[in-house]
């Protein structure tokens, strides 16, 4: 020690390479009892690393006090660094960079631990004028930044350090680096360090996208902290300049974005364990040492040692640190060279390290459960680009039973189908974990019970024979009594009671470790809840997770409850009672258990000679229809019709050509023989039953982009391949040999329309050169053959009708998915391919519903969505002011919707229900008369009819069917089927003509 201190004495007299030489070789030999001493030299040092004489030795000897130090007593070195770079010679703060650069060499996890400060001062340095010091700078960047081991974001590091170093030029491309980027693991506090400053700037911008993007990681970063401390730490930082977006922001989505961040901040932030103001003081703790060192106060004086024990013990005192080891190392090595025996300095240790956590916060001690586990897991989960468990621990015992709760939308039913599957990395793939459901799938609505648990994949493979599950059925009380349900009974015939058994026969029978039940109680009746309750009392080696908002149902099975937050999920003792009164906020999460979710279909412009809603729009007679691989047709002699007050739900089993008929309606198959009449201006939306081919070729585009590209130019391009308006090859050969035959010419286009006297005129642009365009009515054009032509003209006439109404425009479209709950944050900022399942499914009902439809198809809706959803749009299609088709096997559904059927079977159609109809119309013309009377619109006061020229318009008696003897009406009945039957032979009317000649012939008939 004294060949040491004699060296540094003379140190500033240096002036050859030889004397550092000496001064290696001395600090090698050094030891914690020296720190005082090396904190003298490290300033002189700087000095001379600045002197290029002597920078490479001079460096050394910086490393190798560096490499020396204390971790503990890092505070007194950085602050010697940091008085270092705000010197006035370059030098020196050059020196001070590298030597702040070589401690996350020699002290990585110390840095760590300091890094968000050391990233402010890099970050102020980055803009000083001198070159060699911006040069430095960047390099002490690397060095500093290479103590972060958090995998996200270690591949963006280099972008961020050039968005420090010049941030006009790439502080914008940071933030859309960090926009891309996908968190998953722990958020800690080098990682914050890095992020933070570029993440204030980014609110501070003016564009207004980059304060979205800033707030948005903000938040989704506070959601992973490891450790809420951390939020802590940064929350004065963060805290304003949210607050000042919140504030002035002007666009609303923008606002919300900080909002939500803003109380994740502070959600995460309240949980940390705060330094209680009783703790000791620095002054405290140095008057603490001196009395109890007082024998050896003397040495500790002389050389500095009071004060840099003093320093190091009370950082560990504000990092609220309690581990006996740390306060160790900053004493022991000190003391070593004062005390005779050990014995009495550690006592002293002790006594100082129990006096100076005294009012520190005791870390948090679960008591330990004796049984045996089930599972102890961690693992993560995600619902498509937004995380719902993050890094949680999972521990169950056996026998025992959870009720898993958490607000709306936390992500219960997604883990626990997640479970079943097998698809948690971390979950343990030995257990075997049956999710109980109680649907009966539409496939096998026609099996029996025993065939249904027979033909079970899992069944099959678990190798179960028939007499054992006829022994698990009988046990659950199948075929037992004759008020029970039969073994051999249909399972489209069973009670929701019933169905829940059978899901737990066929659950049972796979002798599961983990049952998972997902609202179990659902469609059951008291007595149903009632065994279902003691059935899984009685479970005494098989675990079950349940959800469910039948809180007296969780009351009576759980003996745990695990509760979502924050991420994690945290295990508590008792029922749901007991867990209220723990946790009080949870009561709200049963009070409004459906609410999440409200879908809201667009209300359907008007249709030019539509007065009543039971007016047919669409219309087919005596379809057929084969595959031309089928043996057997689809379609035989199929006539239905549709209109707006439609409500019809198409059933049958399974390839019965239910979806056939909907193709057909919708124009995506033509028919073999029959005809197809509707509205030349109706809008129809269809969602096929596999829904995601609307969008798998535009996965790379966001919602709203892809609602732009499909209507952009006042068409619907995903109805433009449809088989009724696109012209096969032999048909245009079979058109222009008739063209040439007849000499008519060849339609090149069809420009536009208008109303002639008797139907629609269209404008026609011929091919070639030199013939006009000219007007010719739709008889003439049917005529030459050009039917789908005009057809895809129509269509295009009843677009464009609705693009007066809607602007294809952000906002515009924003709203229209606003009403199928789809936030801004999916629908404007993320790809369709990072959408989750139901999503995605928002989106095809979205953007199949932007046309303003006046009819909605839909192909097995309860395929695609989950039971929110469903509730959803079951409410929709209530207040849907235009015509729903559905095709579902889900009677549970479609019987609280559809008063009509059309029950389909080996080809042929059978309505059912068409009645309502009939009394919906009589309904709206009792209205009428009504109206009329209370108006006074009766023949004596009602104002004469006049035309454009006010010329008196006199009605015909025959006009008014009221008014006509039976030889009337049976004339003009004859009379109608004639006209209707010429027009469809010649294609002399329209389809709007024949629907509307059609209305009055059912009129004359009706009365």
């Amino acid at each position: 020690m004294t060949s040491f201190c004699e060296t540094t004495k003379n140190f500033n007299c240096f002036i050859d390479n030889n004397e550092f030489d000496n001064l290696l070789t001395e600090l090698t030999k050094t030891t914690m009892i020296n720190e005082p001493e090396l904190l003298e030299v490290l300033p002189l040092l700087l000095e001379k690393i600045g002197d290029y004489k002597f920078s490479e030795k001079a460096t050394r000897c910086g490393e190798v006090i560096i490499s020396k130090m204390n971790p503990f007593a890092m505070k007194a070195y950085m602050n010697i660094l940091y008085e270092g770079l705000t010197s006035l010679k370059w030098q020196i703060k050059k020196a001070s960079l590298i030597l702040l650069g070589s401690l996350a060499k020699h002290q990585k996890e110390i840095v760590k631990y300091n890094l968000p400060n050391m990233i402010l001062k890099l970050i102020t340095m980055a803009s000083d004028v001198k070159k060699d010091v911006k040069e430095q700078t960047k390099i002490c960047f690397e060095e500093l930044c290479s103590v972060i081991d958090n995998v996200d974001i270690i591949k963006i590091i280099p972008s961020v350090i050039k968005g420090y170093m010049e941030p006009v030029k790439y502080t914008e491309a940071s933030l859309d680096c960090l926009v891309a980027t996908s968190f998953i693991n722990d958020v800690d506090m080098p990682t914050l360090g890095l992020l933070v400053p570029v993440l204030t700037r980014g609110m501070r911008e003016k564009k207004v996208a980059n304060q979205r993007r800033a707030a948005l990681v903000i938040g989704n970063m506070c959601k992973l902290v490891n450790d809420p401390r951390t939020a802590y730490e940064f929350y004065p930082i963060l805290k304003p300049v949210l607050e000042k977006g919140i504030d002035e922001i002007a666009i609303e989505e923008v606002r919300k974005v900080c909002e939500n961040s803003l109380n994740t901040l502070q959600r995460v932030s309240s949980e940390a364990t705060t330094i209680s103001d009783n703790v000791i003081s620095i002054d405290e703790l140095k008057t603490l040492i001196k009395e109890k060192t007082i024998s050896h106060l003397d040495k500790l004086m002389n050389n500095n040692l009071l004060n840099l024990i003093t320093l190091c013990c009370h950082g560990l005192v504000l990092s609220n640190n309690r581990k006996f080891e740390d306060w160790n190392s900053c004493m022991h090595d000190y003391f070593l060279h004062l005390w005779d025996t050990n014995d009495n300095m550690n006592q002293i240790i002790k006594e100082i390290y129990e006096k100076g956590i005294e009012n520190l916060t005791p870390d948090r001690v679960d008591p330990e459960d004796e049984e045996e586990d089930l599972c102890n897991a961690q693992f993560s989960l995600a619902y498509g680009t937004r995380v719902l468990l993050h890094q949680t621990p999972f521990r169950v015992k056996i026998g025992r039973k959870y009720g898993l709760v958490g607000p709306n939308g936390a992500g219960k039913s997604t883990l626990m189908k997640s479970i079943a599957g097998g698809n948690l990395e971390g979950f343990p793939t030995d257990l075997i974990t049956i999710y109980v459901e109680c649907e009966i799938i539409g496939e096998k609505a026609d099996m029996t019970v025993l065939e249904y648990i027979m033909t079970d994949e899992k069944v099959i493979k678990h190798g179960c024979k028939e007499e054992k599950v006829r022994d698990m059925l009988t046990s659950m009380g199948f075929g037992v009594s004759r008020t029970a349900a039969a073994i051999d009974g249909g399972v489209s015939t069973l009670s929701g009671g019933w169905r829940m058994k059978l899901a737990l026969s066929r659950a049972m029978l796979l002798e599961p470790d983990m049952l998972l039940l997902d609202e179990p109680t659902n469609h059951l009746d008291q007595f149903a809840v009632k065994w279902l309750t003691e059935y899984i009392q009685n479970l005494q080696k098989c675990t079950c997770l349940v959800v469910s908002h039948d809180t007296t149902f969780l009351d009576n099975v759980c003996t745990n409850i695990i509760h979502y937050e924050n991420l994690k999920l945290k295990s508590y003792k008792g029922n749901l009672s007991d867990f209220v009164k723990q946790k009080p906020e949870a009561k709200a999460y049963y009070e409004l258990s459906s609410d999440t979710t409200s879908f809201s279909f667009p209300e359907p412009g008007p249709l030019d000679g539509v007065k009543s809603l039971t007016k047919a729009v669409l219309k087919t007679k005596g379809i057929h229809f084969q595959y031309p691989v089928a043996p057997l047709p689809q379609l035989i002699d199929v006539s239905i019709q549709c209109s707006l007050a439609s409500r019809v739900a198409v059933v049958g089993v399974n390839g019965a050509g239910k979806s056939t008929l909907v193709k057909l309606m919708v124009g995506e198959l033509e028919p073999d023989q029959g005809t197809i009449e509707k509205h030349p201006n109706l809008r129809v939306a269809y969602v096929a039953q596999h829904a995601f081919a609307h969008i798998e070729d535009h996965l790379e585009k966001t919602p709203v982009e892809y609602v732009m590209w499909r209507y952009r130019g006042g068409i619907d391009k995903e109805m433009t391949q449809k088989d009724s308006v696109t012209m096969t090859d032999e048909e245009i050969k079979a058109i222009r040999k008739k063209a040439k035959e007849e000499q008519t010419g060849i339609v090149e286009e069809i420009k536009g329309r208008r109303t002639g006297k008797r139907e629609h005129e269209y404008e026609v642009i011929w091919e070639g050169i030199g013939r006009e365009d000219s007007w010719h009515s739709r008889t003439e054009l049917l005529q030459m053959g050009y039917k789908k032509m005009l057809d895809e003209k129509d269509e295009q006439i009843a677009m464009e009708s609705m693009l007066g109404q809607r602007k294809l425009t952000t906002g515009e479209i924003q709203k229209h998915f606003d009403g199928f709950g789809l936030e801004p944050e999916f629908a404007q900022h993320t790809r369709m391919n990072a959408l989750s399942g139901g999503q995605k499914v928002k989106v095809v009902l979205g953007a199949g519903l932007w046309n303003l439809p006046h009819i909605v198809i839909l192909d097995e809706p309860t395929n695609f969505l989950d039971r929110d959803s469903l509730g959803a749009l079951a409410t929709a299609i209530k207040e849907f002011k235009g015509g729903i088709f559905m095709i579902s096997h889900n009677a549970e559904f479609y019987e609280a919707l559809c008063p009509e059927k059309w029950i389909l079977e080996s080809g042929r159609l059978t309505v059912m229900g068409a009645e309502w109809m009939e009394e919906v119309e009589k309904a709206r013309k009792k209205a009428e008369k009504l109206a009329k009377k209370t108006l006074n619109f009766d023949k004596a006061n009602a104002e004469a009819k006049v035309d454009a020229s006010g010329n008196i318009i006199e009605e015909k008696k025959g006009d008014n069917i009221k008014d006509m003897n039976d030889k009337e009406k049976k004339k003009e009945i004859k009379n109608l089927q004639k006209q209707i039957k010429d027009g469809r032979k010649k294609g002399s009317l329209s389809a709007e003509q024949i629907m509307d000649l059609e209305d009055r012939l059912e009129l004359l008939k009706e009365n």
